[in-house]
Order: C-alpha cells, then sequence, then structure tokens
C-alpha cells in the first residue's frame, strides 16, 4: 500500500509511487461510508465532473477504485501533495502556545479563496463541501493546496444531521431545514470556520460549532494589541462574519462573492507581509521545520537517474611569489556574516505528468488574465443580446427519460440514486451526470435537461463480443474480372 500519512473519520491515506502518474496518495474510505449503496457511484460521477477542471491550488483526482469482494475497500486516488495538514499544523500551535500569525493567516486563506471560487466559477452546482484544516495541505514553499475536491455528494447520501457531520467528520454545515445540503453556500461557511481557526491559532473544538461562534468571534480580538493589528483584526471580523452568514443581508453566497471583499482587505495593509515568508517562520514555530517533515520516505520515491562519473579534481596552483594586487573597493566594506536563517527545505522537482509544485505564481497571473479576457467577452456579448433589458428568467425544469437495453439498471444523477431503468426523471434545467449501474459494469452518460422540454435517451448496457471471421481462402478463377458487376 505504502506509507501511511494522514487519518480522520473519512480514511486512511497512504502514499506510494506509481510508474506512470508519479507519486500519488490513496485515501481508503472507512468502512461506514464505502459500505454505503450510492457511495461509489457519487463519488464515480464527482470525479468525472472534475476531469476538466485544473488549478493548481486544488489537487487533481485520478480514480475511484475498488478491490474485488463485495466487502472490498473503495479507495480514492489522488496526486500527492508534499507537505503538511493545515490540522496538524493548528494542533502543534496549541500544544506549544504559538501566537497567532495574521499575516501567515491571510496568506493562507487568500490561497483557498481563490482555489475555491474558481472552481464556483467553472461551475454553479461544483463545490467542494468538507473545506477544513484537514483538507488544506501547506507545501514547503508556503503554498495552500485543497485537496480531496468530491467527497460532497458522498458525505450527502449519509444523510446525516448537522451536529453529526461536525462531531464525525469535521464537516461544518449552516442551519437549514430538512437534510443537509453540501453546496456552495456551505463552502462558504466553511470558509468562515476555517478564517476562525487560523485566527485563533488552533482547530475549532467539537464543542464549539455551532453554538459558541459568538464567543470565539470575541476571542478573536486583542483589546491591548497595536493599533494596525487591531485594524487587521477587525477587517478579518467583518469578513468571517460575512462568510458564517449571520445576516443573510450582507452574507457571501459562494467563494466568488467572497473572494474580492477579501482582495480588498488585504490591499488596505502592507502587502509584503503577506507572504510565502511569514507561513514559513509560522510553521518554524509550531516546530514543522524539518526536512523528513515533507520528504516521502527514500523507498517510495522513484529510482535516482544515473550520474556520470565526475571529474578528477584539478591541482591547485602553486602560490605565486608576487604578492597579488590590491582589490579595488566599489561600495562600503561588508558587515559582519548574518545569521543563518532557519527555513523549510525545498522539495526537489517531480518528473512531469505529476503534480505541478513551482511556478504558481505565474500560473495565477495567467489565471487571473484569463478569466478577466473571459469576463470582458461575456459582458460584450450579453450587452449585445440586450440581456439587461429583459427581465430574469426563473430556472426551469426539464423531463428526461432513460431507457436501457436490457432493463433494471440502478439510475443515479449527479450521485444520487433515483431508481431503476425504465425512469422519467424531473431534472432542473442544465447538465447533469447520470450513471448506469449493471451489476459491476457503470456507464456514465451526460445529460441535458431543457426547461420545458422533454428528452429520451436509450443505453445499450449489452457487451457485443466482436465477431472475428475465419480467413477465407483466394479463389481467383471463381471471381468476376475487375470492374465487372456480379
Amino acid at each position: 500500500m505504502g506509507t501511511r500519512c494522514f487519518e480522520d473519520g473519512i480514511g486512511r491515506r497512504w502514499r506510494s509511487f506509481e510508474a506512470a502518474t508519479g507519486e500519488i496518495e490513496t485515501l481508503v474510505l472507512h468502512p461506514r461510508l464505502a459500505e454505503a449503496e450510492s457511495t461509489e457511484a457519487a463519488l464515480v460521477a464527482r470525479t468525472a465532473r472534475l476531469a476538466a477542471f485544473s488549478h493548481p491550488g486544488i489537487a487533481p483526482v485520478y480514480r475511484v477504485e475498488r478491490g474485488a469482494g463485495t466487502r472490498s475497500k473503495l479507495a480514492i486516488v489522488s496526486a500527492a501533495v508534499p507537505g503538511v495538514r493545515l490540522s496538524e499544523v493548528l494542533r502543534n500551535a496549541q500544544a506549544l502556545h504559538v501566537s497567532p500569525d495574521l499575516d501567515a493567516a491571510r496568506f493562507i486563506l487568500a490561497q483557498v479563496v481563490t482555489a475555491l471560487a474558481d472552481l464556483h466559477r467553472h461551475s454553479r452546482d461544483l463545490s467542494h463541501g468538507a473545506i477544513g484544516p484537514e483538507r488544506i495541505v501547506i507545501t514547503p514553499d508556503g503554498r495552500a493546496v485543497i485537496v480531496e475536491p468530491v467527497l460532497a455528494p458522498m458525505l450527502e447520501q449519509l444523510q446525516l444531521a448537522r451536529t453529526a457531520l461536525w462531531t464525525e467528520f469535521r464537516v461544518p454545515v449552516p442551519a437549514v431545514a430538512g437534510m443537509a445540503r453540501l453546496d456552495q453556500a456551505t463552502d462558504v461557511v466553511q470558509l468562515g470556520v476555517l478564517a476562525l481557526a487560523l485566527v485563533l491559532g488552533r482547530p475549532v473544538g467539537r464543542d464549539e460549532y455551532p453554538n459558541r461562534l459568538s464567543e470565539l468571534m470575541l476571542d478573536a480580538s486583542e483589546p491591548g494589541a497595536p493599533e494596525d493589528r487591531q485594524a487587521v483584526l477587525r477587517s478579518l471580523r467583518a469578513w468571517i462574519h460575512r462568510t458564517l452568514q449571520v445576516e443573510l443581508r450582507s452574507a457571501f453566497r459562494t467563494a466568488a462573492d467572497a473572494a474580492p471583499a477579501l482582495d480588498a482587505m488585504l490591499a488596505e495593509g502592507p502587502r509584503n507581509k503577506v507572504s510565502a515568508a511569514s507561513v514559513a517562520r509560522y510553521l518554524a514555530a509550531c516546530g514543522i521545520e524539518t526536512e523528513s517533515d515533507w520528504k516521502v520516505p527514500a523507498a517510495l520515491a522513484a529510482p535516482p537517474p544515473v550520474q556520470p562519473p565526475a571529474p578528477p579534481p584539478v591541482p591547485p596552483a602553486a602560490p605565486s611569489a608576487i604578492p597579488a594586487p590590491a582589490r579595488r573597493s566599489t561600495g562600503p566594506e561588508p558587515g559582519p556574516p548574518a545569521p543563518p536563517v532557519r527555513s523549510i527545505a525545498a522539495r526537489p522537482a517531480r518528473s512531469s505528468g505529476t503534480f505541478e509544485r513551482s511556478g504558481w505564481r505565474r500560473a495565477g497571473h495567467v489565471c487571473i488574465l484569463s478569466l478577466a479576457l473571459v469576463a470582458l467577452l461575456g459582458v460584450a456579448y450579453l450587452s449585445a443580446r440586450g440581456y439587461f433589458t429583459l427581465p430574469r428568467a426563473a430556472v426551469g425544469r426539464g423531463t428526461v427519460v432513460i431507457e436501457s437495453r436490457p432493463a433494471g439498471a440502478e439510475v443515479f444523477v449527479d450521485g444520487l440514486a433515483r431508481g431503476r431503468t425504465p425512469i422519467t426523471l424531473d431534472l432542473p434545467a442544465g447538465e447533469h451526470t447520470v450513471m448506469l449501474r449493471a451489476g459491476r459494469a457503470i456507464t456514465l452518460v451526460p445529460v441535458v435537461a431543457v426547461a420545458g422540454g422533454h428528452r429520451v435517451e436509450h443505453v445499450d448496457l449489452r457487451q457485443r463480443p466482436r465477431a472475428v471471421r475465419p480467413p477465407v481462402a483466394p479463389q481467383p478463377a471463381a471471381l468476376p474480372p475487375q470492374g465487372v458487376p456480379r
């Protein structure tokens, strides 16, 4: 399996190496989750939807796999991200009584919000569903990478109450009537709880959410702190207040709404302090500074390339009797050597095809420019169509009929079990992923529901063996001449 690296209520994670993809992380789900009827279908559908989304701040998911047997283990295979989980950093900070670092907190928070905002913009019904310190990895160069972005539909299948999701899986959800929905609004609430933990410098306790949020907000204030720190705290608390959706009139509904407000808050203070260096200092203060904290054991790494033999050393030249001329001074005399800086060892670059760990700043700039260009073109197009002069229509629903040969296949729509074929589905207008399962065979069918429309999808699930024709001996005498009709 590999080396065990992290465990929580969702499952155990193992690091290993594959020749095709490089270093991977395998999340073996808890038996309670793996044995649920629709867990595999929900994970496969969400993994297929995220295949078209790529972002340096979100680790890609490669596949969902299950071993042989009815009670076999179900696992999620993703790209391995070097670093430590933010939950471990916060636990170390609490144990060592390390004071919160607001610069590091804002730098980590800005990266998480930016990545999540791009996911929300990619599709209105895509969400992470389990944002928290347990699913954020801090890399050696100070980046924050979100991992395991396919958990939302799986956790929804459990149909647990709000308190159970928090106590068992550390997944905060807002107060809603009925079953909790792990949608984009829930992602925003989870951002607020994450920001609160970063400001407090410790994890939010199981007994503190959701009943003691007001006390935690008061704990995040420092009356005796300098004025600049108090100003930063006030801005952060105001932003957290809107993410926690305490007042619905001013609450953020998506991460795309929360990102501009966070950028404006960061622009108020000096931006040079909010950097990867502040994260490195905070991790070193929390006792995370050794190279072994970031590296995978050598047994799991790729074999090192063969190095050519080093050339023989050149013997030093004999000392000359003529003294060397005095060096001409071009500036002030250098002072005493600076003390060594404690820094985190950088991880060597991986081979191509694995998760990118460098150049994230350039990729972020390219992404921002691309989004700005797309937004500009979109506004021009909508203006030409007279979009702003027409009243916005409500989102409609359409009917989709799913028929299969043979009939009786299980139907899952966006990860939710809906019955067996043939079946008539009443779906919201837009794109949906329908999965049909007949035995161990799984077939994905993308469908588009048109408002007020009706369409029928025929799916042939039969496996047709390819017919192999026996070789025919040539008979030139019996064949007609070329070009002459029979």
